[in-house]
């Protein structure tokens, strides 16, 4: 596909934000074709008033690749406002529009083109509307979340404090306290903080990965994250069975949008169960669409496929309710709901290239059937993110001293204790970045590791880490922070490794042990 562009076409990469004008139309508010299958996979091509061509020719306005794409083979012309029409121009394979092939054809936002068997767009925009959809969605899910996680968090701080004041009393009144009962309240209230850890990693999940980006995602991994949110929404009295596939199943996804869209549909099937009980089915497999199921998908090309279905045994639809399920502002929960659920879910899987589809009766509950486009490739790594499960290699102290540089005073404390615990005594303690970059300076060849956080007030992590490499270009640190999927990539990339807050002594070894390991291939390359 070609890299240059010429006229009113503006290529957008995923995740990329086009804010200026031409004219009287803002290009945030203009249709757009979305490529689903090329190597520019999720970028956005931006239609202006000029006729869109596309074809193998270098000179056509979307060159593109493929045996089955001829070199002169469609075009799209904007005829008037608003208005935009589909033309094959005598291709050899054909012009297929939502899978019908058309000679001429207008085009409605969510139409799916494909070129012969090689190319495959959605036809679509963006504008401030369903942006606002796509807000209030989450805000709608994250409203429904917020009681069963402030239930949650509450029981942990609880075991923490009544733990902590209990032998915080004991021994203000000097009593003696056994090993054993000393071991049982500590262990307490590790269990209610690793419970803690994990549930705010999973809330972070929901809010990460700024919106607009699309990333090659396990199904099945996103499905189980969401899935753990919604069950603390639901009645004891539903239970919840999921089918998991042998294999990954990727797909070219906004993960924080498709996870909203998925939430609303739990919620939704929660909602449905009358009294509170009742089973909910979440399935997740592979799809092989062909003419076998052309009537039931009409919508989507021919291909490979991720269905996520969404079962319950609630009261079901009648045929009136059914049919405007997705309309925004259409809601059956008077005084309780938005109405804008399902219609914004609904606005995100077109807009990745799926479709969604719903069957139900009355008396008989309601099934949400997602389909997604498959990819082959494998989702990507975490990075050199050390995983939270520790290994077994061997534990070996650090040359030098450890400087930690963090804003927070227990934090850089308790890093301290542990640190100390592991045999490193040698341990200094920097409350900003300011002060960590002067002590660096200073002990710079006594300095064998600098652990960072990423938020601090002043010098954030990012600016503390480019004036370390300033003083020392080979410095080694290690990346902590409450959230890493904030901190900017290239700084993910140029530290040794990152560490994900809160942490365990384990794991803290661990991700030392993987920076001297760095440390020494680094060195062997230099020598």
């Amino acid at each position: 596909m070609s890299d240059e562009w010429e006229g009113e076409l503006t290529i957008t990469q995923p995740g990329d934000v086009v804010g200026e004008k031409t004219g009287e139309v803002a290009i945030e508010n203009r249709a757009r074709l979305v490529d689903l299958t090329h190597g520019y996979s999720g970028s956005a091509f931006v239609l202006g008033a000029e006729t869109v061509t596309l074809g193998r020719l270098p000179e056509a306005t979307i060159s593109l690749d493929g045996s089955s794409i001829s070199r002169e083979h469609a075009r799209i012309v904007n005829e008037s406002l608003g208005h935009w029409v589909l033309e094959d121009v005598g291709s050899r394979n054909g012009t297929y529009l939502n899978n019908v092939p058309v000679k001429r054809a207008t085009l409605s936002y969510g139409d799916i083109i494909r070129l012969g068997n090689d190319a495959v767009f959605v036809f679509t925009r963006h504008d401030s509307f369903e942006q606002q959809l796509l807000e209030a969605q989450k805000l709608e899910s994250v409203g429904r979340l917020a009681g069963g996680v402030a239930h949650d968090f509450n029981n942990m701080l609880g075991v923490v404090l009544a733990n902590a004041q209990y032998m915080l009393a004991r021994a203000q009144r000097g009593e003696p306290i056994e090993p054993e009962e000393i071991r049982a309240c500590l262990d307490d209230q590790l269990e209610a903080a690793n419970h803690a850890t994990k549930l705010t990693r999973q809330l972070l999940h929901f809010a990460r990965l700024g919106e607009g980006d699309q990333v090659l995602t396990d199904v099945s991994e996103l499905v189980e994250t969401v899935l753990s949110l919604c069950r603390r929404s639901f009645g004891p009295q539903i239970t919840v069975e999921r089918n998991k596939p042998d294999e990954p199943l990727v797909v070219n996804v906004d993960p924080s949008q498709l996870s909203a869209a998925l939430m609303n549909l739990l919620v939704n099937a929660g909602d449905a169960l009358a009294g509170g009980s009742g089973s909910i089915h979440v399935d997740v497999r592979a799809l092989s669409h062909g003419s076998s199921t052309a009537r039931q998908l009409p919508l989507l090309p021919f291909g490979r496929y991720v269905e996520i279905a969404v079962a319950d045994t609630g009261s079901g639809m009648d045929d009136a309710t059914r049919s405007r399920i997705f309309e925004p502002f259409f809601t059956t929960k008077e005084g309780s709901g938005t109405g804008l659920g399902l219609a914004s879910a609904y606005g995100v899987v077109r807009r990745h290239g799926g479709d969604i589809r719903v069957e139900s009766e009355l008396g008989e509950g309601t099934t949400f059937r997602v389909y997604l486009p498959r990819h082959d490739a494998p989702p990507p790594q975490q990075g050199r993110r050390i995983n939270p499960t520790p290994s077994s290699g061997e534990w070996s102290l650090l040359e030098g001293a450890i400087l930690v540089i963090d804003d927070e005073r227990s934090v850089r404390t308790s890093i301290s204790r542990l640190l100390a615990l592991a045999g490193h005594s040698n341990v200094l303690l920097a409350a900003d970045g300011l002060e960590g970059i002067e002590m660096y300076r200073a002990n710079r060849a006594g300095i064998g590791l600098v652990l960072l956080d990423m938020k601090m007030p002043g010098l954030d992590g990012a600016a503390t880490f480019e004036r370390l490499v300033e003083i020392d270009p080979d410095v080694v640190v290690l990346l902590i922070s409450g959230n890493l999927d904030d901190a900017p990539s290239k700084l993910r990339r140029a530290v040794r490794q990152t560490l994900p807050k809160p942490f365990t002594l384990s794991e803290l070894r661990t991700a030392i042990n993987a920076c001297r390991r760095a440390d020494r291939k680094t060195s062997s390359r230099r020598s």
